[in-house]
């Protein structure tokens, strides 16, 4: 080809738009004109997309789920825990509180299960700031129930598979 074809051909190929451009090369690989199917691919025209990194997307994602399932167990034992109490019914209060401190203190072994601050690991729960939260922390819980729970915390948060950051087992 001499270079005034050259110019001709890309000229005529970059006019082409994405629906034509596209049966052009089919056709000129079913014509097994690898040549041709080349050129009609490399001087298609060159989008550049820009989205939102997904693992910072799930990662954050990951910890709204979470802390949105440990406010509503929070908040859930904690109103049979008042409700008993006002009932007298100190034994079932007893053991609700003890769940209440296994649910709370499992926050913090699961925040440095994912090596990062607290703050951040519960950034959306409200139940953090609530003056039972640090009250519950004070209170002696069974570590077993503790660690279970917070393992119940790192399945959640994997189910975010595109997180970043992901919790350490602890086993």
């Amino acid at each position: 080809m001499t270079a005034a074809n050259d110019k001709r051909m890309t000229a005529a190929i970059g006019s082409l738009g994405p629906r034509s451009r596209a049966i052009a090369v089919l056709n000129a690989i079913r014509a097994d004109d690898k040549a041709l199917a080349d050129s009609l691919a490399e001087t298609a025209p060159k989008k550049m997309y820009r989205c939102i990194d997904v693992g910072e997307t799930a990662t954050i994602e990951a910890a709204e789920s979470m802390a949105l399932r440990f406010d509503r167990s929070f908040y859930g034992l904690l109103a049979v825990y008042w409700q008993l109490l006002a009932q007298d019914e100190r034994q079932e209060a007893s053991e609700r509180r003890g769940e209440i401190a296994a649910i709370v203190q499992a926050t913090t072994a699961f925040a440095e299960s994912l090596d990062i601050p607290f703050g951040a690991a519960f950034a959306f729960s409200i139940a953090i700031d609530d003056p039972a939260f640090s009250e519950f922390q004070k209170v002696k819980a069974d570590p077993v129930t503790v660690q279970r729970v917070a393992d119940s915390y790192a399945a959640v948060w994997r189910s975010k598979e595109a997180a970043i950051i992901q919790p350490q087992s602890a086993h």
